[in-house]
């Protein structure tokens, strides 16, 4: 990929796509802070509540943070399976150009300046674009046939989405 030509990439999602926009766009760290929130609130509430001779049911804020914790990550396949739900509906093209991103489906074309996104995160399976902290795309970097375009693609992101420290990761 040179720097005027444009790269096009077609590709269906598949749920690998999608665990790894979850692990990188870091939701799970939100759902481990909001249990830890509801057990330090609920923990001294419950102990203070009780009689003295019942504190021992102070454990059971325990139980209730282990049922939290399976009801996130129940949350976490849930949240999967929509993202994957909504985007199997494919393939999907994108093309990345100077301009920007030209996103092509059924429903029409949006082309997506570079200037709107503020942020790139990069793993070794999934390029995220953001826009907003919860609205990014996901490119998987398989739909990208050859090593030489994979580097393109990561240069123009480079160039083209302004570096915020820690936010990029080979």
């Amino acid at each position: 990929m040179t720097e005027n030509e444009p790269l096009t990439v077609e590709f269906e999602y598949t749920r690998a796509d999608f665990v790894g926009a979850y692990r990188l766009s870091g939701a799970w760290k939100r759902h481990v802070l909001y249990a830890a929130i509801f057990f330090a609130m609920a923990g001294p509430v419950t102990y203070q509540a009780m009689h003295e001779e019942k504190r021992e049911l102070f454990f059971i804020a325990g139980f209730l943070f282990i049922i939290v914790a399976a009801i996130m990550l129940v949350g976490r396949n849930d949240y999967v399976g929509a993202l994957s739900r909504i985007w199997k509906r494919g393939p999907h093209k994108f093309v990345f150009s100077d301009k920007g991103v030209l996103v092509l489906g059924g429903q029409g074309e949006i082309l997506t300046a570079w200037e709107e996104f503020s942020e790139a995160r990069v793993s070794p399976d999934v390029v995220l674009l953001f826009r907003a902290p919860n609205h990014f795309l996901v490119v998987p970097l398989r739909s990208i046939r050859s090593l030489q375009a994979v580097d393109g693609f990561l240069e123009l992101i480079e160039r083209k989405i302004p570096r915020r420290p820690g936010t990029r990761s080979a």
